[in-house]
């Protein structure tokens, strides 16, 4: 595996599997942190539902530091170049996941301090239920607002 053509070929397909099992795990993320939105406790308030937020990022942290340790372990102090790609594309992976994740609860909790309502887990809100002008230009402006 030393030739360059050969590592060139090992990056590509650890890009792929990393993006692929990155979203698998993503949106997993985003059905267990959304679950948990959704129960009385977190549901009381958008206040309340923005606080899981935080917690589904520490817990990501948490995660992602445990899982960068067993890395290390298993690499040894002499890692070479396969475990040094191996290392970057997971951690890669690992911040993707936290986006996916974090990006969604926190659309979730800004659509229902503008709406009054909180949207289900999937993103759905109760049928018939129509917004006002002002609380859709309020939602365009926040969603340009993160654009920029």
């Amino acid at each position: 595996m030393d030739s360059e053509e050969d590592m060139e070929v090992v990056e590509i397909n650890m890009k792929c599997w990393g993006v692929l099992l990155a979203h698998m795990t993503g949106f997993a993320a985003i059905n267990s942190w959304g679950t948990i939105q959704q129960t009385d406790y977190f549901r009381q308030t958008p206040a309340h539902c923005m606080l899981v937020v935080p917690l589904a990022l520490f817990a990501n942290l948490a995660l992602q530091r445990t899982t960068d340790t067993i890395r290390r372990i298993v690499s040894g102090e002499d890692a070479n170049k396969l475990e040094e790609m191996w290392d970057e594309e997971v951690e890669e992976a690992e911040n993707d996941v936290s986006g996916l994740a974090l990006s969604w609860l926190s659309s979730q909790s800004l659509r229902y301090y503008i709406g009054g309502t909180l949207a289900s887990t999937e993103g759905e809100e109760p049928e018939g239920l129509l917004h006002s002008t002002p609380e859709c230009v309020h939602l365009f402006m926040c969603g340009f607002g993160f654009i920029i």
